[in-house]
């Protein structure tokens, strides 16, 4: 059940991706320090997936400076790394494809994960894509 009266689906994170956010993102260390001790004591690492997954390479920067003893930590990292070659890959690919459009004269624009990748985020491995995204005008979708 949403929040919101009317959407199908939960919208809103559960109580204990509260902590998980409040650690990635709150401003104030002591909060961040105390919501992570929070998530932790209720998280089992091994059964993480969707949403988690998708934020431990933003966890393993914001651990490094919250908990740098945390035994997580080197795990994130690792995900960190493997995300970064996922991505990087992915790019590569973005490259052929744009490369591909511009050789028959159609205009592209990135969205989503490569283009947030490039420009929001401090490196690449952030921000996972699973795919690409490439917008092109109807008129020259069959030339595509």
């Amino acid at each position: 059940m949403s929040r919101v009266e009317g959407l199908r689906w939960q919208s809103w994170p559960s109580a204990e991706g509260i902590q998980l956010l409040t650690a990635l993102l709150h401003r104030d260390s002591g909060v961040a320090r105390a919501a992570w001790q929070v998530f932790r004591t209720a998280w089992d690492p091994d059964d993480t997936e969707g949403d988690e997954f998708r934020l431990l390479p933003l966890l393993a920067d914001r651990l490094s400076l919250l908990d740098p003893g945390e035994p997580f930590l080197a795990r994130a990292q690792g995900v960190r790394r493997q995300l970064t070659v996922r991505m990087m890959m992915r790019l590569d690919e973005l490259d052929s494809v744009l490369t591909t459009l511009d050789h028959v004269g159609v205009d592209g624009v990135v969205l989503k994960g490569p283009a947030l990748a490039l420009t929001v985020y401090d490196h690449v491995g952030q921000r996972l894509s699973t795919d690409l995204d490439v917008l092109v005008r109807p008129s020259e979708f069959e030339r595509v």
